[in-house]
């Protein structure tokens, strides 16, 4: 995750914090590549999209995360109860 936003949101973090992400379909096997080598994976998807100009580029093709809920990135996440929290972790959308 980075953007100047976030950075700075994450100078005074609160509950309902949130970025926008892509989401990229991976195959299993990417889960056994090294983080070095993912990153490079995810890259590469993201040069690609961005170097593709489309239409369909749109704001809905970004999705919330709930930036605090990132392992490693605020303490109280490693509660499992702190993910129930249905105001911050909303089910995903499901397109009409």
């Amino acid at each position: 995750l980075f953007g100047h936003a976030l950075y700075e949101k994450a100078l005074q973090p609160y509950s309902g914090m949130t970025g926008k992400g892509l989401i990229f379909p991976v195959a299993a096997d990417f889960f056994k590549l090294s983080t070095a080598e993912q990153i490079g994976a995810m890259d590469g998807a993201l040069a690609d999209y961005f170097s593709n100009p489309s239409p369909h580029h749109l704001m809905q093709d970004f999705s919330p995360v709930p930036v605090l809920g990132v392992p490693g990135w605020w303490p109280d996440n490693e509660v499992e109860s702190y993910y129930q929290d249905t105001r911050y972790f909303r089910p995903r959308r499901t397109k009409l």
